[in-house]
């Protein structure tokens, strides 16, 4: 059984709210559309990234954890936007075959 591009939707916010909970819930008007939502939590971690390398510098003792922080949630983000990419990219070729 191949799974459809709903339940690859389904599964993307799973596990977007799973990893990175606060980010995913300030992205709820992009549930539905997985690129554009992972492209706006990359923008939100990038910003706590900015933050945090300016706390370093003022040499705040929570910048470096905040850094560590961001730069893992950077990291889950890339993993979901290949998985993102690759159940499209399935859901597109089961879509043509279907269709021939």
């Amino acid at each position: 059984m191949q799974p459809c591009r709903d339940d690859a939707i389904a599964s993307f916010n799973h596990l977007l709210v799973a990893q990175l909970p606060l980010e995913a819930a300030k992205t709820k008007e992009l549930v539905d559309d997985p690129d554009p939502r992972v492209n706006r939590c990359i923008e939100l971690v990038k910003a706590e990234a900015y933050e945090a390398a300016a706390l370093i510098s003022e040499c705040a003792p929570h910048g470096r954890p905040m850094l560590a922080q961001a730069q893992t949630k950077l990291g889950h983000l890339e993993a979901l936007k290949i998985l993102g990419e690759a159940a499209y990219c399935q859901a597109q070729a089961t879509s043509v075959l279907k269709d021939n």
